[in-house]
């Protein structure tokens, strides 16, 4: 195929996960600085141009690197899992935070919802 854009890291780094939304609207993209970024990804008049784009939002999500991101399955809510051994729920819209949980004692490395929407799970080094 034919690269249609690149997506960089927000604030440097190197890119650690992607996430297309249920569709296919956005890509969230992590990184090894803590920093999450959404861009826009539609086909047609809304795409970015062929090359480098442009996020649409970023911020910085956690204090340690970003191990995975994870749209739900509606869109509305991106989970992160981090190094800092948290995983956070973000608004999907613009980045505003919704919730933390810190019960791990190590770094999560990944995060997926149920097809509900309702309930996510996370893999961490602590083997939980």
């Amino acid at each position: 195929g034919t690269c249609l854009s690149t997506f960089r890291a927000f604030g440097g780094g190197r890119v650690l996960s992607v996430a297309f939304d249920p569709s296919g609207a956005r890509v969230a993209l992590a990184t090894s600085r803590g920093s999450v970024a959404v861009w826009q990804a539609l086909a047609g008049k809304n795409r970015p141009e062929v090359g480098e784009a442009e996020p649409v939002f970023c911020w910085t999500a956690h204090s340690a690197e970003v191990c995975c991101v994870a749209f739900n399955p509606d869109g509305a809510t991106l989970a992160t899992a981090s190094g800092d051994g948290t995983a956070m729920l973000w608004c999907s819209g613009g980045g505003s935070q919704l919730q933390t949980f810190s019960g791990h004692r190590a770094r999560v490395r990944s995060v997926a919802f149920g097809l509900d929407g309702h309930g996510f799970v996370t893999g961490s080094d602590d083997k939980t």
